[in-house]
């Protein structure tokens, strides 16, 4: 959207959406990563995206939400229909199950309020706040934006981890460097591949192409991030680096939820540093699996992952947590 309708409506998200209520949540999310990360890990071939980085953040962000555990599944069933560039997926059937669920949860938060950021929305007492639609579109966009992008960076991570050992070791030995190493990694394989669709408002040239009035365009995040003018070296992996990336995009449309991404992805690899000495991925890298499509950079397996365990040995995850979420789930 443009401005002053985007304005309105990320202004009213933005004063529920704060960095106090994602620090608030950072406790829960060790939670859910520590549990999530046992479970795979005593798995005799762990795989390591259905099994841990699919799985932490949709159960973070239905958590921040206030959507109840026992639908967990069927929303990363149908994000992910959604955001499929695969013909024949279900996408209708998940946009249809998925509105009208929201919908439904949105009436029952304002009958019965929670603490969670849904409630807050549902129940804002402000002249101007959000239409019935307009809360069911919010949902609907943080809760799919907050799962796909999060989870492919998480798998982007560990994948990156398991090439680079002499990496993996220096974080395990300094966790206080895994914030750092997630930035270089949302430079270097940034979940988004392009921003979403611009529409040119004048004729112009972009570098040699020229560009008509009407003309759509798709920028490319990943090939601004890896911009030799701006990055020495930047087909490398630098810990540290300090020139900023666009990875959450620019201006006012950079990532509403970028502190939950960041917070979410360094909980979850301080997780699995905490478990393991080591990773190895036990096929050549050029069998891994990739997703088509022009938007989305994942990884969908990192099959048959040896690991080196820590002492203690693990624990299973048990009971109710364990029940309330089940991979390939969708409203059958």
């Amino acid at each position: 959207m443009d401005p002053p309708e985007h304005t309105r409506l990320r202004k009213l998200v933005t004063r529920a959406f704060t960095p106090r209520q994602i620090e608030a949540l950072r406790p829960r999310a060790q939670e859910i990563a520590g549990r999530f990360a046992d479970d795979v890990l005593a798995q005799e071939t762990p795989e390591l995206v259905d099994g841990f980085a699919a799985r932490v953040p949709i159960a973070v962000i239905c958590e921040l939400l206030g959507v109840p555990l026992d639908n967990w599944d069927r929303f990363r069933w149908a994000s992910e229909q959604i955001v499929s560039p695969v013909a024949g997926s279900d996408r209708e059937e998940a946009y249809v199950w998925m509105s009208g669920y929201l919908a439904e949860l949105i009436a029952a938060k304002r009958a019965d309020p929670g603490q969670d950021l849904l409630s807050a929305l549902a129940n804002d007492t402000v002249d101007d706040r959000l239409t019935d639609p307009e809360l069911v579109g919010m949902a609907f966009l943080l809760l799919i934006a907050g799962y796909e992008t999060t989870a492919n960076l998480i798998g982007a991570v560990l994948l990156g981890l398991v090439q680079r050992p002499d990496l993996f070791k220096a974080l395990r030995a300094d966790p206080a460097l895994v914030p750092t190493a997630v930035e270089e990694f949302l430079r270097l394989d940034g979940p988004v591949l392009t921003a979403t669709e611009r529409f040119a408002t004048e004729d112009m040239r972009v570098g040699e192409v020229p560009v008509r009035r009407g003309d759509m365009l798709l920028v490319s995040l990943a090939a601004a991030d890896r911009d030799p003018a701006r990055f020495e070296e930047p087909d490398s992996f630098r810990l540290g680096r300090s020139a900023g990336h666009v990875a959450f995009g620019h201006g006012i449309h950079h990532c509403l939820g970028a502190p939950l991404a960041r917070m979410e992805a360094t909980v979850a690899i301080t997780a699995m540093l905490e478990r393991v000495e080591s990773l190895e991925l036990a096929v050549d890298a050029a069998d891994l699996e990739w997703a088509p499509g022009l938007l989305m950079r994942e990884v969908r397996r990192l099959p048959r992952v040896r690991r080196g365990l820590r002492e203690p040995e693990l624990q299973l995850m048990s009971g109710d947590f364990a029940a309330s979420f089940s991979p390939g789930g969708g409203p059958r």
